[in-house]
């Protein structure tokens, strides 16, 4: 049976949690169907990327974005009477379009499958079965981010919110099936029916036997391009470190791990690190003691909390992270949600060990048991 998949980014390499997602996914697609990979780019993968995708795929096709046109359509959208929304209309375009049905036509694929809303427009009435992955629930994020920044940033996200709810209700009747990544992202999409919640994975390279001594009281790991995560990073600076000294009279060391770290130097000082990207990510987590993940404003599901449990680092993070996630505060994770219950659960674990050597064999047991790629990725692969 031929899949094609649909991506609005050539998944590799892992630098964002969409390409980590649908990579891992295609890899155990691949062990089901013949796929044909699709994928719109603003840059065209060198071989080595090229390489990390081919071995799962009959075919490939990257399709380059133009960044001006892009832009050029995201504005149009803005200030015309578009009902698509801005994310939607910089990742479309007439001449992908008729890239995309030529390819189609060629290849003569038995379901498409496409990952987020960003992609479904250029599906619309085909007479092909079709899934599509929300994966988060994007008018949410942007509902959160309408009560923030100035007048005009706060009236485009109210404007982007609504138009991503009105798109997401209306494109879901285009697909015979619906997923995402959390129970908490679909009760968030209320008003449409039958999604099925399909979880992120992780990878078995994580849970390794010894990891390197901790420079660092606690580590953030993150694209610090993504606003959520900038976010973290200026809470943990402006909140979580004074209350910590407040405390207890002493300083907290935290190290910031992650591509795109410009966004966050202007936090950068003698108790908070700009460590930026590693070339292996395992050697990030490693850093800190502790994970620590004030995330207030995300949607979806954050595989970095995965990903510090399996290596052997315990959490703290809101309450939200931890119910998408199925996780209990006190069992696999603590969970808090001002500066000074930050401060305490990062107290507790930095001085109880026995308290914090045992959350982490829970954790490191429940990530084991409840998010293996292969298990995971089993609801899509019925589904299609």
């Amino acid at each position: 049976m031929k899949l094609l998949i649909l991506t609005s980014r050539f998944p590799y390499p892992l630098d964002k949690g969409d390409k980590l997602r649908i990579y891992y996914q295609v890899r155990e697609l691949s062990q089901y169907f013949e796929i044909i990979l699709v994928s719109i780019t603003d840059k065209i993968p060198d071989k080595e990327e090229y390489a990390e995708l081919a071995p799962y795929c009959k075919s490939i096709y990257p399709i380059k974005l133009g960044r001006i046109r892009s832009a050029a359509n995201t504005l149009w959208s803005i200030v015309s009477i578009s009902k698509l929304p801005a994310q939607c209309a910089y990742f479309y375009s007439d001449i992908i379009r008729n890239k995309i049905g030529s390819i189609i036509s060629a290849e003569a694929p038995d379901h498409i499958y496409c990952q987020l809303l960003r992609t479904s427009e250029y599906i619309k009435g085909l007479n092909i079965p079709k899934t599509m992955d929300f994966m988060d629930a994007f008018s949410t994020g942007a509902s959160m981010r309408a009560d923030k920044g100035h007048l005009i940033q706060r009236w485009f996200w109210k404007r982007e919110a609504s138009l991503l709810r009105k798109y997401e209700s209306s494109i879901s009747k285009e697909f015979d099936n619906l997923t995402i990544i959390s129970r908490l992202d679909r009760d968030r999409l209320k008003d449409i029916e039958n999604i099925q919640v399909v979880n992120n994975g992780i990878d078995a390279r994580f849970f390794i036997e010894e990891k390197a001594e901790a420079q660092y009281d606690a580590v953030f790991v993150g694209n610090l391009g993504y606003y959520p995560n900038v976010r973290a990073v200026g809470y943990i600076s402006e909140y979580i470190l004074p209350a910590y000294e407040a405390s207890y009279k002493k300083s907290l060391k935290v190290n910031i791990v992650g591509p795109n770290s410009s966004n966050v130097k202007t936090w950068e000082s003698n108790h908070l690190n700009i460590g930026g990207w590693y070339d292996n990510v395992i050697d990030g987590f490693c850093s800190g003691r502790i994970f620590l993940a004030p995330l207030f404003e995300g949607i979806g599901q954050q595989n970095k909390i995965l990903e510090a449990m399996a290596i052997g680092i315990p959490v703290v993070t809101t309450p939200d992270v931890a119910k998408a996630l199925g996780m209990e505060h006190g069992n696999q994770l603590l969970v808090a949600n001002t500066a000074r219950s930050f401060s305490d659960c990062i107290h507790q674990f930095l001085t109880d060990k026995d308290f914090t050597g045992g959350m982490m064999d829970r954790a490191r047991r429940f990530v084991s048991l409840n998010y293996e790629w292969h298990a995971v990725c089993q609801p899509l692969i019925k589904l299609i």
